[in-house]
């Protein structure tokens, strides 16, 4: 669902034509936290980051820990897995050493999907100032997005 980007929106019950269970579930006000954990982050073989490789890397970025501490409103830490993560505005913070093998990771699990949607799927959970660009100049030195664009 995540590459169709849906938009949700509530109606109300009585100007709810097509009523669902959705819209009969009692609402509660339970508070949204600020963090929100992304469940595919586990610990798996697949997946190249694992929280600790994240921790790891960030804890070396001595620009990101500068940042850190300037701007406390803006960059949070949490702890997952017994390792302190380092989010901006909610989204993990990537450092520069990690970048290009998460890119090559979405875009051979998505299978080659594009440089904009690429760009709208990694961005949804992560956060660096040029992942645009360098998501495109990646899809660029990409010889299947290649052919492909050419047929």
């Amino acid at each position: 669902m995540e590459e169709y980007s849906p938009t949700i929106f509530y109606v109300k019950g009585v100007h709810n034509i097509i009523a669902n269970i959705l819209s009969r579930v009692p609402q509660q006000d339970a508070p949204v936290p600020e963090i929100i954990e992304t469940c595919f982050l586990m610990e798996t073989e697949n997946f190249p980051l694992a929280f600790a490789i994240i921790a790891q890397a960030q804890a070396y970025d001595k620009k990101l820990q500068e940042t850190l501490n300037q701007f406390p409103m803006e960059y949070k830490q949490c702890i997952h897995c017994a390792q302190l993560i380092i989010y901006f505005k909610n989204k993990i913070f990537i450092p520069v050493e990690l970048w290009s093998r998460l890119i090559e990771w979405y875009h051979e699990q998505l299978l080659h999907p594009g440089v904009l949607r690429l760009i709208e799927s990694m961005k949804q959970h992560f956060h660096w100032k040029t992942m645009a660009k360098d998501i495109t100049n990646f899809t660029k030195t990409c010889k299947e997005c290649q052919i492909f664009e050419q047929q």
